[in-house]
């Protein structure tokens, strides 16, 4: 219930992303170790889902070699894994938010056009609301994507097209209720015209083609492949990759209507054309074995290169905010205390980068709101 009544009070002065923020709130409950440990399964549950999704019917087998090179390809895409993977509340808002909506289009994909039971449609429909609560430019995609999915399967008559469609209506409800939140009106007003729209839009395209040039080529060569290699999709399959697609560029440039779009808004849109990408690296890793190994082992080298440097950038965080810790946990209370500043973060890995932290003004907010919680006069970093 206090969790319940706090996401009210936030719904009504933060932003509605209740579902989220639930389970943030959830987790600082307990010792962060429980959270690492949930957080890597919801990591590795996320990483199952993206090759389910991609096992089309086409695709006899998932080995072990797109699961490496999965790995690696959201190693290098996924954006600022520091503040949408690692760090709490960012790996609920992304992590999380992207296992409720991926699941939710998994069940609609394995719904449409059978019967199923009506307590499974009840909880696709309760799903389907969650997955419309969990932000504002990946829910409406995943919803439309649903929506598509289910328009070109018929008949309309079957069980679980009718929960799916009823789905929908649930997905809205949710969406609406995150967007009409009280906090997110007053913190997301931002005045649109045509020139904001069309400057919003161009920034948008520029990061699409800046940040995933390489993986809208890598399918190019890919389908090229196939037709050389006179590999026929089924309509099933044509469909279902242009949908995630749409999904893709939907769910970025609904971010023309956002006041501010960080790299980490990006991420529904990685998956999706992800799993774009990994349906035709499976059908062919059927067909060219040898060859995607060999690129497995090469990319495995780039990775464990960028992984030493981040390693080296996140250690040395780890101590310096540990050593932070140790300084307030032994000084007395009501007492003023000096901080050492943490050094500059070098990588988007690092959960650091760009977000608040002790300052040398012990009147900012965050030097203000860590001395209430630590119990002390004030903080100053130094």
């Amino acid at each position: 219930m206090a969790i319940l009544k706090s996401q009210i009070n936030h719904w009504q002065l933060w932003n509605g992303r209740f579902v989220v923020h639930s389970i943030v709130q959830f987790f600082l409950q307990f010792k962060k170790v429980y959270f690492d440990v949930f957080n890597t399964l919801a990591y590795l549950t996320l990483m199952f889902l993206l090759l389910s999704i991609s096992k089309v019917k086409e695709v006899v087998k998932i080995t072990p070699v797109s699961y490496l090179l999965l790995f690696i390809f959201l190693w290098f895409y996924l954006p600022e894994i520091g503040k949408s993977v690692l760090w709490g509340s960012g790996s609920g808002n992304y992590l999380w938010t992207s296992v409720i909506y991926l699941t939710y289009f998994k069940c609609i994909i394995s719904i449409a056009n059978r019967e199923i039971s009506n307590l499974k449609g009840i909880g696709i429909m309760i799903l389907g609301f969650l997955a419309g609560a969990c932000n504002e430019n990946s829910s409406p995609a995943i919803l439309l994507m649903a929506f598509l999915y289910l328009i070109i399967h018929y008949p309309y008559k079957s069980k679980g097209t009718i929960f799916g469609l009823g789905s929908l209506f649930t997905g809205g409800l949710g969406f609406l209720l995150m967007i009409k939140s009280q906090g997110s009106q007053k913190r997301g007003g931002m005045a649109l015209n045509f020139d904001v729209l069309k400057n919003n839009f161009r920034l948008i395209l520029d990061s699409l083609i800046q940040n995933y040039w390489l993986i809208y080529i890598l399918i190019i060569i890919l389908l090229i492949i196939l037709v050389i290699k006179k590999v026929q999709l089924s309509i099933e399959t044509v469909s279902l990759l242009s949908i995630l697609v749409i999904g893709h560029f939907a769910s970025t440039f609904a971010l023309v209507l956002s006041p501010e779009t960080p790299k980490r808004t990006f991420f529904g849109a990685v998956l999706f054309i992800g799993i774009v990408l990994f349906s035709l690296i499976n059908i062919l890793n059927q067909r060219i074995r040898k060859s995607v190994f060999v690129i497995s082992l090469l990319l495995m080298i780039l990775f464990v290169q960028s992984y030493l440097s981040v390693n080296n950038d996140l250690t040395k965080s780890f101590k310096e905010v540990s050593n932070q810790y140790s300084i307030l946990y032994d000084a007395p209370k009501n007492s003023d205390v000096m901080l050492p500043l943490l050094s500059t973060p070098k990588t988007d890995y690092n959960a650091y980068q760009l977000t608040s932290n002790v300052k040398t003004d012990p009147n900012d907010w965050f030097n203000r709101w860590m001395a209430v919680y630590f119990e002390k006069k004030t903080i100053t970093g130094y």
